[in-house]
């Protein structure tokens, strides 16, 4: 309700008289426009596909490798069994409750950290492939929940099926799915949101169901600042999960109003009529409103809202410049 506290205000030809108006809501938004990113938080029931292996002993862990994966030959079985061995031996000389708190003092989770075949004899070339196995494995199962730069320090190689495969999660099996229904999608970029997708659950500790923009945007930004989004390694201008991202969109994951793209969002795209009358922070909703109505049903070529008028771009690209009145009375004729 208006307040009628009368504010004069002047201008050089006449002598206005305004109202002050009590403070309303805040001007609303679109979701996206809140979204910040953030690691997402630790579900009350984290996923375990094999239960609670955070204190197993490593026997315990050597016969879980046997069976945890369908269809691994005998000798993928034993060689990973060997690097668990090498792994979790190592892991149990430092302090800590759970194979977990261990893994944060071993130095394999910090930036710049080394990869786990360091553990290996430098002489026999399979010691490299046991412990990436076995770690694979730390993985998979959520015995291990890695930093960013500490999965990616290692090299893994078609890391993204076998996770889905163990986390027997229908949602997850429907991402899969939709990836691999998109023809515009090259193999390499379908591959790379499965990669991408799969990363983020891991490193977040996370089921695909707790997934949210904050999250996923916080993967993202995290490789960039570091360098590692997959396919632009030591690239620190490119971000990760953006074919994740459309992909989570199309299938309806995100909330309504969530940026179709990542790159819309961080980028914030195209101005609507709503979000032009927001910036100028009108506290009455009525006004607001009528704003942008007004604002609706202007011409195309004056309206800041209308397809022509964008915001300046990372690149320095500003709105077009409006048509001078001789510009306008040449098109005319």
């Amino acid at each position: 309700m208006v307040s009628r506290t009368r504010v004069d205000t002047y201008t050089a030809r006449n002598r206005r008289q305004t109202f002050r108006e009590d403070p309303g809501p805040e001007p609303t938004r679109f979701t996206s426009a809140a979204i910040k990113a953030a690691p997402a938080p630790r579900p009350e029931n984290p996923p375990a596909p094999f239960g609670d292996l955070s204190k197993a002993e490593v026997v315990e862990l050597c016969g879980v490798s046997r069976d945890f994966l369908p269809g691994q030959s005998g000798s993928s079985a034993e060689q990973r069994r060997a690097g668990i061995r090498m792994l979790f031996h190592h892991l149990a000389t430092l302090p800590g409750n759970t194979w977990q708190e261990r893994w944060e003092t071993s130095g394999f989770n910090d930036v710049n950290a080394p990869s786990v075949t360091i553990l290996g004899r430098p002489e026999v070339r399979y010691h490299s492939s046991c412990l990436t196995s076995a770690l694979k494995m730390a993985f998979f199962l959520r015995i291990i929940q890695p930093s960013v730069p500490g999965f990616r320090a290692n090299k893994f190689t078609d890391y993204a099926e076998p996770f889905r495969i163990i986390q027997k999660d229908p949602r997850l099996d429907e991402f899969f799915k939709t990836v691999d229904a998109q023809p515009h999608l090259h193999l390499v970029h379908r591959q790379r949101a499965k990669f991408d997708l799969t990363c983020a659950l891991t490193t977040q500790g996370i089921a695909l169901e707790h997934l949210t923009p904050s999250a996923l945007l916080h993967y993202s930004l995290e490789n960039k600042k570091l360098g590692l989004t997959p396919g632009a390694v030591n690239n620190t201008t490119r971000f990760a999960a953006l074919g994740a991202w459309e992909i989570l969109h199309r299938m309806g994951h995100f909330p309504p109003g969530t940026a179709p793209t990542l790159r819309m969002f961080i980028y914030s795209g195209q101005y609507t009529v709503e979000e032009l009358v927001d910036r100028y922070g009108i506290r009455n909703a009525g006004v607001r409103q009528l704003l942008a109505v007004l604002c609706s049903r202007s011409t195309p070529r004056c309206c800041p809202g209308s397809p022509t008028w964008r915001r300046t771009s990372s690149s320095g690209a500003s709105a077009p410049k409006k048509s001078s009145g001789s510009e306008r009375s040449r098109a005319s004729t």
